[in-house]
C-alpha cells in the first residue's frame, strides 16, 4: 500500500532482506519403520551455485502440534531435520509423528540480495530409515 492509500506494485520478496515463512510443511511419518535420517535441500536453483543455494536457503523446523512454535530451530540448507534441529537427542520420526518446516530465504548477508523473478527452484526432501539401502 502507497502513502495514497493506492496500491503499490511491489511483488516478490523484499531485495536485501532476510524473508522466513514459517510452518509451510507438516511431514509426517505414515510409515511402519522410524525415520532416522530427513533432509530437505535445494538442490537446484535458477542461476545460483550450489554454494550460493546453501548461503541463502535455511530452514525453519518444529515438532508439529498446537504450542510448539517455541521450538523452532533453525537448520542449514542440505542438514538432518532431526540430528541438526529440536530433535538434540537424535531420537527418530516415529510411525506417526510430524515435524513442520518453512524456508528462511536470506538476501541480507548471503552474498546474493536479489532472485530472479522467474527463476525455478527444487527442493528435495530424503527421509531414510535405519533399513534404507544406501
Amino acid at each position: 500500500m502507497n502513502n495514497d492509500d493506492t496500491d503499490g506494485n511491489a511483488s516478490g520478496l523484499n531485495q536485501n532482506a532476510k524473508t522466513v515463512f514459517r510452518n509451510l510443511v507438516t511431514i509426517t511419518n505414515n510409515g511402519t519403520q522410524d525415520v532416522e535420517t530427513l533432509n530437505l535441500e535445494f538442490i537446484t536453483g535458477g542461476d545460483l551455485t550450489e554454494s550460493e543455494l546453501d548461503s541463502v536457503f535455511d530452514f525453519t523446523v518444529s515438532p508439529s502440534g498446537n504450542g510448539n512454535n517455541g521450538s523452532q530451530s533453525t537448520i542449514d540448507n542440505g542438514d538432518d531435520v532431526i540430528s541438526d534441529s529440536y530433535y538434540s537427542d537424535n531420537s527418530p520420526l516415529s510411525a506417526g509423528e510430524s515435524i513442520n518446516f518453512g524456508i528462511s530465504i536470506n538476501l541480507l548477508d548471503s552474498g546474493v540480495s536479489d532472485l530472479p523473478a522467474d527463476g525455478s527452484y527444487t527442493l528435495q526432501i530424503t527421509a531414510e530409515t535405519a533399513n534404507t539401502n544406501n
